[in-house]
């Protein structure tokens, strides 16, 4: 294709970083999420990704704003993805066992339809199970095995596709070493990383990522991914790894990124930006702009709409074993019907949490005291109205707080309470507080009711847990 029939055909961008997604760990990019909506459709992008350093944090914002301004963002296609640090598990555990430096290799990921959102969730999640510091900085690692094994459980393949990142990603890297000492062993390493891309995502979901850019590096890598892509008939796409919106807006983002370390290297963001067909001219000539937009217009004709929206999910909690109690261990001669339906229902959750409840009970020597029992049946009669009303037993939201907090008493000290939390007198006898609500006349009502079911979940952990 000549020029004007690449302008007529359209580009899309693969690869991009919000503000949100991308500053957690590190200041990283100025490009807000309404930016990055707004200004791709007004350059004509045909598809527009989110693509966070393994956070999916800006994808819910994104698609509600996606999806409330239907008619702004008609020609174009919202895709979600995450940029993970994809490494060798046992390599890694051995550099850091010596204190050696290690590089956590850059792999993108991106979502074709819900499922493999789906499956970027989980991959997200057991990436931070994986959380670290090492050598001043915050690792958050996907392990090739954890990949290998979760696309294969989920039988996600087919609903993600895959491409090699940017300078920091493994295929990159070799291709330097090469370029530095002249091994042919970095090229072994190369397809041997391909080869396990091909497997475990499929060969049609599996792309090397050209960027333009000024910087020698990537024009290196750039030429030799070209030649990889044609001995190995593996498709190249061109991304542009946008930290900033436009060329214009550099200053800004070198201010932000030299805000806090003054001698941070920002050549590597020469070209970091969102671009439209016409800016990629002045780096790619028409045969390789027409290979990798061709293949770009097969993935983003296979990407799917979907929302993010779903009813209430309450979470579930570790249940070990344990003695189901019964009514006649709470009953002292006034009736207690919410305990006794809670403890009847036939849900091994609910009956867990009365289990939780009496214990507490019996701790602080009050599983006789009437007053604290018909209080207890008050609360209790909340969460069987909440149950009742979204299908869901509300008792598996305080059992998974019961291990949140006991999690947290191995790391540190926790706080008495927090907020309405300590209003409930079961929060209390299940340890999550250490405030008796009765002790101190609070009514419970300000903490949770079935009348407003927009509970203030303030407990005494923190929100990143």
């Amino acid at each position: 294709m000549n020029k004007n029939e690449l302008i007529a055909y359209g580009y899309s961008s693969l690869h991009n970083h919000t503000d949100l997604s991308s500053n957690l760990r590190f200041l990283d990019s100025t490009i807000t999420i309404k930016e990055m909506l707004d200004y791709a459709n007004k350059i004509g992008l045909k598809a527009v990704s989110f693509t966070g350093h393994e956070s999916l944090s800006d994808h819910i914002k994104a698609e509600r704003y996606y999806h409330d301004n239907q008619d702004k963002f008609k020609d174009i296609k919202l895709v979600l993805g995450n940029e993970i640090y994809l490494v060798n598990r046992s390599e890694m555990e051995k550099a850091e066992e010596a204190n050696e430096p290690f590089k956590f290799n850059h792999f993108l990921i991106n979502a074709l339809d819900k499922k493999g959102n789906d499956f970027l969730q989980k991959q997200s999640s057991l990436a931070w199970s994986h959380y670290h510091v090492y050598h001043g900085s915050e690792r958050v690692p996907s392990f090739y095995d954890d990949i290998q094994k979760l696309m294969e459980s989920g039988n996600y393949k087919g609903h993600v596709i895959a491409s090699t990142a940017c300078l920091g990603g493994y295929v990159a890297q070799e291709i330097l070493a090469y370029e530095d000492d002249g091994d042919k062993n970095h090229f072994n390493k190369v397809k041997a990383m391909i080869g396990w891309a091909i497997n475990v995502f499929g060969k049609e979901n599996f792309f090397l990522e050209l960027m333009p850019s000024h910087h020698e590096e990537q024009i290196i890598v750039n030429n030799w991914l070209k030649k990889i892509s044609e001995t190995l008939d593996i498709p190249y796409i061109i991304t542009t790894d946008a930290h900033y919106l436009n060329q214009a807006q550099r200053p800004v983002h070198n201010a932000l990124l030299l805000s806090r370390n003054q001698d941070r290297d920002l050549s590597v963001y020469d070209t970091a930006h969102l671009f439209s067909v016409e800016e990629l001219f002045e780096f790619f000539d028409d045969d390789t702009l027409t290979k990798a937009f061709k293949t770009l217009h097969s993935i983003f004709d296979r990407v799917q709409d979907y929302t993010l929206e779903h009813e209430p999910i309450v979470p579930q909690g570790r249940i070990p074993e344990f003695s189901k109690p019964s009514y006649t261990d709470f009953y002292h001669g006034e009736d207690l019907p919410n305990i006794k339906k809670m403890v009847e229902s036939g849900n091994k959750t609910d009956s867990y949490l009365m289990k939780l409840a009496l214990d507490g009970l019996k701790k602080h020597n009050l599983k006789d005291n009437n007053d604290y029992l018909k209080r207890l049946d008050l609360e209790v009669g909340e969460l069987v109205k909440i149950t009742e009303n979204i299908g869901q037993p509300m008792s598996s939201y305080f059992v998974a707080q019961h291990d949140f907090v006991d999690i947290m008493w191995t790391q540190s000290l926790v706080g008495p309470g927090r907020g309405s939390s300590s209003c409930w007198l079961l929060n209390y006898l299940i340890g999550l507080t250490q405030v008796d609500a009765l002790k101190y006349n609070l009514p419970h009502y300000r903490f949770l009711s079935a009348e407003r079911v927009t509970e203030n979940t303030a407990s005494n952990y923190p929100d990143e847990l």
